[in-house]
């Protein structure tokens, strides 16, 4: 199990910790919220727990059958009394409940074919749940396991882009898209992006010439295989980096692995972050597929094209692209790939040694594993408990 890393919460859900801590705060946001959780609060007693489906660091999640009034307007897939659901239990950890009252709050203001469909939630200390549409069809990552059928790469690629572009046009940013995060109706090909814990207002002035925002967004939130570089080493960041870890999930639909697969998750954070590197594609992918990652996991985030673009893109690739490519794209087991991790074209950012080292350091950061002198001005801008730790993998790294 990869590692998230937490941030900050919403700012009123992080803050408060029981029913009157919220009263005190009478501002409008937290006002509407209030009236929110009273319209979506579902009794524990209404729930009848099945079996465990899922666990993470954060929450347990259980199939379970909520028993619903015939007089409740709650948005469910049946008509019938009773609902199949996904009940996400928080846990006890550091942090979890922080998490919890995030999710409750993006939740509520969603709805969308392909972000999981929220019923409500259970605040019963110590017990508190969010209550959500059941997919059977399971989530993505597991799901690559297995032959997919035709069709899947581009309909479950189009449908997260979809995901996105409706959260980007509303200024929240999910900030952990991974294959894990992304579960399958019981079609096994409808994408239903799930798991907002981390998920962020974008402020006013997220995409700014140099970088500059009106608030920074929390460093180091998210799961470091599919981490933004900019978001390992601390730089301002906004919604494009959630379109750099779209790029490691359609990394993932091709390959039917994980991103950096030679290596642990940490030094994946090092490759991509530091050393400007980007998992291999097989030689024989189609160009247009190729040139699209190359555009979604580019180096500076401005050059990352907007989700809504890539609604379209795929879109239009269902029509465009001839036989002998769709075919490809359909191959059952994917495209696995081998080849060694190469470094992206060298960034604006240049990054040299000093002169005392140039005779052992590569000219830039791009150009393999770093000398100490490259390395040590690569870390100036990473905190320190991440610096050490990348040092000492930089020397193991693949």
């Amino acid at each position: 199990m990869q590692h998230v890393m937490s941030p900050a919460p919403f700012r009123w859900l992080g803050r408060a910790s029981s029913k009157e801590d919220m009263e005190d705060d009478l501002s409008d946001e937290a006002m509407g919220a209030r009236h929110i959780e009273d319209q979506m609060r579902i009794s524990f007693d209404d729930l009848a727990f099945i079996r465990r489906v899922g666990h993470g660091g954060f929450s347990t999640t259980y199939l379970a059958e909520l028993n619903v009034d015939r007089n409740e307007t709650r948005k469910l897939a049946s008509p019938e009394c009773k609902q199949l659901v996904a009940v996400k239990v928080a846990s006890w950890e550091a942090d979890s409940l922080g998490q919890w009252r995030s999710e409750v709050y993006a939740l509520t203001k969603l709805e969308h074919r392909n972000i999981v469909r929220y019923f409500g939630f259970v605040a019963t200390p110590p017990m508190h749940c969010l209550v959500l549409e059941y997919c059977d069809g399971g989530d993505l990552c597991e799901r690559l396991k297995h032959p997919i059928p035709p069709g899947f790469v581009l309909k479950v690629a189009g449908g997260i882009a979809s995901a996105l572009a409706y959260l980007h046009e509303r200024r929240l940013m999910h900030r952990d898209i991974k294959s894990a995060n992304v579960l399958l109706e019981s079609d096994g090909i409808t994408p239903k992006l799930t798991d907002f814990g981390v998920a962020t207002v974008l402020p006013d002035q997220t995409i700014a010439p140099h970088g500059h925002n009106s608030r920074h967004l929390t460093a180091e939130t998210g799961t470091y295989r599919w981490m933004a570089p900019e978001v390992i080493t601390h730089q301002p960041y906004s919604a494009s980096a959630d379109i750099y870890s779209f790029s490691m999930v359609l990394y993932e639909l091709i390959t039917h692995h994980a991103p950096f697969n030679d290596r642990s998750a940490l030094q994946a954070a090092a490759a991509a972050g530091l050393e400007n590197k980007r998992p291999p594609l097989p030689a024989s992918t189609p160009k247009p597929l190729s040139e699209l990652l190359d555009r979604t996991w580019a180096a500076e985030r401005l050059d990352r094209p907007p989700a809504t673009q890539l609604v379209i893109v795929f879109e239009e690739m269902k029509h465009s692209l001839p036989p002998d490519e769709i075919a490809w794209l359909d191959a059952p087991d994917g495209h696995p790939c081998d080849a060694p991790t190469l470094p992206l074209p060298q960034p604006k950012r240049k990054l040299e040694a000093p002169a005392n080292d140039s005779a052992n350091a590569p000219e830039t950061a791009s150009q393999g594993i770093l000398g100490a002198g490259a390395l040590a001005q690569c870390l100036e801008h990473v905190p320190a408990r991440f610096s050490e730790a990348l040092s000492r993998c930089f020397m193991k790294a693949v």
